[in-house]
């Protein structure tokens, strides 16, 4: 059952939704990555509903069908908020039923920054190419320019200049992408800068994670780091990690997203 919903986070509506299925095995709550929305994971979400897991998403502030200036954000707390928020609908609506979360790419840098800093009772994770660090150091007079708007000016609006192209190698999605009107390319100095930090401090803190958690990166990812994802699985026995091969950024919008999503489904149901 495919429901809508939304709640009110400092004046502004957050766009939420959620596809319910008869007797779960497991809940998971996805949380999407910067500049596109959760109505994107239409295909993840029939895969984990056909496999016995309910879903329930959201479309962060200044994304999809939430309010707010497109890709600003007033704290970074807001963005934890924001996972505490849909984590806790799910397991009110759900109880004695497995929690996952699952967040991709930013969406990734924030659900591990929620398992970090305010350590919630869920039963585990996934974090699809997470945004610890880039896989390029940005120009230090970009980061202090971005530093001193941000003083300044923070809800200034700059494109992103995301190169489309290395989302999927598959050339359906990359077209898809361009055409959904949805889906933004614009970020903030406070935007930027409270991710690029969280990123880098969860990076050197995976240690502190407690529950399982699987990490997985494709090779090929030109807009997140997969070394970054490696090193932060590499300080916890708890945290898994499987790189694939050649994949870009959206291991779940890939020719082998059937691998990656049974990947996910074998995880979840090791847990349970």
């Amino acid at each position: 059952m495919h429901k809508e919903f939304y709640w009110q986070e400092e004046n502004k509506k957050i766009y939420a939704q959620s596809w319910q299925i008869e007797n779960p095995i497991a809940i998971l709550c996805l949380v999407h990555g910067m500049g596109e929305h959760s109505s994107r994971y239409a295909h993840v979400v029939r895969f984990f509903n056909t496999h016995g897991v309910s879903v329930y998403s959201f479309d962060h502030i200044g994304h999809g069908q939430s309010e707010g200036k497109r890709g600003h954000t007033p704290s970074y707390d807001f963005l934890l908020d924001s996972v505490e928020k849909i984590h806790s609908i799910a397991s009110n609506e759900n109880q004695n039923i497995p929690i996952f979360l699952y967040g991709h790419s930013m969406g990734g840098n924030v659900v591990a920054n929620y398992l970090l800093r305010r350590d919630p009772k869920l039963d585990a994770a996934i974090l699809s190419a997470p945004w610890f660090t880039l896989p390029f150091d940005p120009p230090k007079f970009k980061v202090g320019l971005a530093k001193l708007m941000n003083r300044i000016y923070p809800a200034f609006s700059d494109n992103t200049n995301l190169d489309v192209t290395a989302i999927s190698r598959d050339k359906s999605v990359v077209d898809a992408y361009r055409n959904d009107t949805l889906v933004h390319g614009k970020i903030t100095p406070a935007f930027f800068l409270s991710c690029f930090e969280a990123g880098k401090w969860a990076k050197n803190n995976g240690e502190i994670v407690k529950i399982p958690t699987l990490v997985i990166h494709g090779t090929e990812d030109r807009l997140t780091s997969c070394k970054g994802a490696e090193e932060f699985a590499s300080t916890n026995p708890l945290i898994q990690f499987n790189s694939y091969k050649g994949l870009y950024h959206e291991l779940h919008n890939e020719p082998e997203q059937e691998l990656v999503l049974e990947d996910i489904l074998r995880f979840i149901t090791s847990v349970v």
